[in-house]
């Protein structure tokens, strides 16, 4: 499933390694709110396990003044996600009290940009 230019793959099961964040989201729904980092928080477990074999190229920020210089990541592997986690994420809104649900910036044109395929092999 391509969900707001974000690869990810539905199902019922989702990833567990979320829900403490999906859990967090219900009591930081607006803006200014904030919950306390889970205990035995990493990173990494966010992550794919391979980590090795990625897309990469050089663009710019996603929003705006959408400044150049920006080294993308793209993971061959995608994060399995349920339809629960999902709704639970576009709970969030602005300062305005609107769900956040198109904070994304469509694809854009390659102009000339090179995309690499980096593996270990």
């Amino acid at each position: 499933m391509r969900h707001n230019n974000i690869a990810v793959k539905a199902n019922e099961v989702g990833n567990k390694v979320l829900d403490p964040i999906v859990k967090s989201v219900t009591s930081i729904v607006q803006v200014g709110k904030y919950v306390a980092k889970p205990k035995g928080y990493s990173l990494r477990q966010y992550l794919p396990k391979d980590v090795e074999t990625y897309f990469s190229y050089t663009g710019s920020l996603t929003t705006p003044p959408c400044t150049e210089g920006v080294t993308w990541i793209w993971f061959t592997e995608t994060m399995k996600v349920s339809p629960h986690q999902d709704n639970a994420l576009h709970r969030i809104t602005d300062k305005s009290g609107h769900q956040v649900v198109a904070n994304f910036r469509g694809t854009q044109p390659l102009n000339g940009r090179t995309v690499y395929l980096v593996n270990p092999w």
